[in-house]
């Protein structure tokens, strides 16, 4: 049988056990070949037993510490798969009854530490992937047009339109250098209307 030679690396139950055996008589050789721990390693708890009147296995910190990695990489994901959480709704989602939960201070550190900071998104016009062929094969086309022809051009005012939120102030959270990626942009659609007729 594996002897344990450390009392950290035993259970309370175990421990319990090893003092009730000394109460009961037993000698620390047989405690030992009974409970399977070492000879030195039973001594010591019933000399701490004896000094302090109790023992009790410390809880190791390896499992707060990877407790809270995990909730550090939620904090993330769920940050980077819809960057228009609040760090306070971030907090909501991850909070559970039955563990600790982070403060909202440390939600916002750990997005901060991960580079997701709160921007303004960028107001981009919706354009689908066919228009935006269609806008770059005209450009192509016309690039080479005089003065002359461009003034026959009859050239149009636009009114915006948000299609998501407002158009008070909204944040997204992204890393530096992706203001302009397509999940970080507020996209609106234009309405024109004509200069000259006044027709729609």
């Amino acid at each position: 049988m594996a002897r344990h030679s450390r009392i950290r690396n035993l259970r309370q139950d175990q421990i319990d056990a090893i003092i009730r055996s000394f109460h009961e008589g037993l000698t620390s050789r047989q405690v030992s070949e009974i409970q399977g721990v070492s000879v030195r390693c039973v001594q010591a708890i019933w000399r701490k037993y004896k000094d302090t009147g109790f023992v009790e296995v410390k809880k190791h910190p390896g499992a707060a510490r990877m407790a809270s990695r995990l909730v550090d990489r939620n904090i993330v994901r769920l940050a980077r798969n819809d960057p228009r959480l609040t760090a306070a709704e971030i907090l909501r989602r991850i909070s559970t009854p039955e563990e600790p939960n982070p403060s909202l201070s440390t939600v916002q550190r750990r997005l901060r530490e991960a580079g997701l900071f709160g921007r303004r998104p960028a107001k981009k016009p919706l354009i689908s992937a066919k228009n935006r062929k269609a806008r770059l094969d005209w450009a192509h086309a016309h690039k080479n047009w005089t003065v002359q022809q461009w003034r026959k051009v009859i050239w149009s005012d636009e009114s915006k339109f948000l299609l998501y939120g407002t158009d008070g102030i909204a944040f997204v959270r992204r890393s530096i250098g992706t203001r302009y990626h397509p999940s970080y942009q507020l996209p609106t659609v234009k309405n024109w209307w004509r200069f000259g007729d006044g027709s729609r």
